[in-house]
């Protein structure tokens, strides 16, 4: 069944659980990764980089903001800076 469905280039990543190595054991053939995560990191990894890129995109407008730009591009870096803070 998992044929139909994995390519070879296909990455895989679950929580450990009892049966994880035999999961990883059957999975590593047919796709090019297997990753067997804690479930803790899993699920505050999957939950950071949301938070992590706003704040990111929104430091960068900032700087941009702050440098030597033409007229309307440091209005459009300005607005791009404006509208991330209001996303956090």
């Amino acid at each position: 069944m998992a044929r139909q469905h994995l390519r070879a280039t296909d990455q895989v990543v679950f929580e450990a659980t009892t049966h994880a190595w035999y999961l990883h054991d059957l999975l590593q053939p047919l796709v090019a990764r297997v990753v067997v995560a804690d479930p803790g990191k899993l699920h505050a990894k999957i939950a950071t980089p949301v938070k992590t890129d706003k704040r990111d995109t929104l430091a960068m407008a900032e700087l941009l903001a702050a440098s030597d730009l033409q007229p309307k591009q440091k209005r459009f870096a300005d607005v791009i800076a404006r509208s991330g803070s209001s996303l956090l």
